[in-house]
This record gives C-alpha cells, sequence and structure tokens, in this order.
C-alpha cells in the first residue's frame, strides 16, 4: 500500500504544477487577445505572472511546502489508519500479541514505521514538486537558477512539513487501536484535518473569546511552523512566527503526539484482545 501512496504523492504534484502553469497561461492569453474582458486587465495579468513565477526552481521551497504537507498529511492519515486497524479487522493481534511488554513493543514498531514512512511520503512529495517546477521553467522559459540558500531551505522546509504530520498520523493511529476499525482510524482522521480549521474559523467569528482555545489546537500551530516566507514577487512576505512562538508551536505539536501514542500504548496493553 505504501508504494501506491508513495505514487500519488509523486503524481499529485506534478500534475498540480502543470495545470497551474496550463490554466493560468491560458487566462493571460484569453486576457491580452481580447476574448476574456477583465477589470483591470494589465494588473490582474501582472498577479497571473506573479503566479507563474511562483512556479518556477528558485521558489520551490515554499511553494512546495503549501503544496506538499495537505497531501502527505491525507496519505499518512489513510496509511496511519489502515495499517493500524487492519490488524484488528484481519485478527493478526489475537495471535500475535499474548504479552503486555509485546503489545507495547508491537505499538512503538508500528509507529516509528508510520512515522517513516510519513517522512518518505514528503521526500517524495519535495522531489515530485522539484521536477514539477523544472518541467513548468523549461515550458515557459524561466530562469533555472536558484539561490545559495536553496538547499538549506529545501531541507528545513522538508523536516518542517514532515514533523507537523506527526500528529494527524498519532491520532489516526490512536483512533483505529480505540476502535478496532481502519474506518475509524481513517475518518476521524480526515475529520480531524480538514475540520479543525472549519470549525475554528466559524467559532471564533461567533465568539473571539474563544480564539485562545483554538490558537491551543493541531491547525493553529500547524499553520505557525509552515508559514512560508515567501508569496510573490513584488509582494511583502507575511510575517514570519517569532522564534518563541514557532517553538511554542513545536512544543505543543509534541504534546499531542505524546498524549495521542499514551492513549494508544494505555488501551492497547488492557486490552482483551480474543475481542478484537
Amino acid at each position: 500500500m505504501l508504494w501506491i501512496l508513495v505514487l500519488f504523492m509523486v503524481l499529485l504534484p506534478i500534475a498540480l504544477y502543470v495545470l497551474i502553469y496550463t490554466s493560468t497561461n491560458a487566462q493571460i492569453d484569453a486576457i491580452r487577445s481580447g476574448r476574456v474582458q477583465a477589470p483591470g486587465g494589465p494588473q490582474q495579468i501582472r498577479q497571473l505572472e506573479d503566479l507563474i513565477a511562483s512556479l518556477r526552481p528558485a521558489r520551490l521551497p515554499d511553494m512546495a511546502m503549501g503544496l506538499v504537507f495537505p497531501i502527505a498529511a491525507i496519505l499518512a492519515i489513510v496509511l496511519a489508519g489502515s495499517t493500524t486497524g487492519n490488524e484488528f479487522g484481519w485478527g493478526t493481534v489475537r495471535t500475535v500479541l499474548t504479552h503486555v511488554p509485546r503489545r507495547v513493543a508491537f505499538l512503538a514498531a508500528k509507529l516509528v514505521s508510520l512515522a517513516g514512512a510519513g517522512v518518505a511520503l514528503v521526500v517524495a512529495g519535495f522531489g515530485a514538486a522539484l521536477v514539477a517546477s523544472v518541467v513548468v521553467a523549461l515550458m515557459s522559459g524561466a530562469d533555472l537558477s536558484v539561490p545559495g540558500d536553496f538547499a538549506g531551505r529545501l531541507l528545513l522546509n522538508i523536516g518542517k512539513v514532515g514533523y507537523v504530520t506527526l500528529p494527524y498520523v498519532a491520532f489516526a493511529t490512536m483512533v483505529a487501536v480505540l476502535a478496532r476499525s481502519a474506518a475509524g482510524g481513517i475518518g476521524f482522521g480526515l475529520v480531524l484535518f480538514f475540520g479543525e480549521s472549519l470549525i475554528s474559523g466559524i467559532a471564533i467569528q461567533l465568539n473571539r473569546d474563544l480564539r485562545p482555545l483554538f490558537d491551543a489546537g493541531i491547525a493553529r500551530n500547524v499553520s505557525t511552523i509552515t508559514r512560508a516566507s515567501v508569496v510573490a514577487e513584488g509582494v511583502p512576505p507575511p510575517p514570519l512566527a517569532h522564534p518563541a512562538e514557532a517553538g511554542l508551536a513545536y512544543l505543543i505539536l509534541a504534546l499531542y503526539v505524546v498524549a495521542f501514542v499514551a492513549i494508544a500504548v494505555h488501551r492497547i496493553a488492557k486490552r482483551d484482545l480474543t475481542l478484537a
């Protein structure tokens, strides 16, 4: 299953890069030829050209971070929920795990392998995005040069995306253990990924006093860590997180991972596996 997910992780960024380039270029041609009457035509063309410029290899570290993270997180949730939940669905745990220490070691090995698989998905995604950015640059005749800090920024952002996928992997694994179901781990994991930001946005609009509560959530701290430093040419970048704020975000996500893993370990250690 991992190889199928890696294949998706490779193909989707490439497809998205090419789709963004071809659709944006088509819009520019339509506006310039007069087929589309756009208010503020020259300004809109500049904005579209800035979008194409963001696909250049020099802009890859930040562009890929925003593109790869959601795909990698979703695929990691699917992998964690299915591989953990299927151990119960197929009855593997009944024959393999008869002693509590072995159960804990089993779950620890499972989590380590899932974390490694999540990192592999992220690396594959960034690699695919790099290939796609070169292809798009060749198609558009853009500059292929990269700044001197390119490799450092790329590795840093790969690390960031790999780190922020861990809470979702741990959560999906925990739910799969609690529910003894792959569907439960995948379903609730996806609900957390998609629903937290939506619910927090609505709740804060209704009552701003709830902001501190949601600021301690996973999505808010993932956003703090993955905040891109470059948007478009000529546009001031968004303010980066203060080091103290970023450090707190790393700590909060680590606490979530520890909590989810502790719950899963406690549950599998106490569970009567004959009922699995």
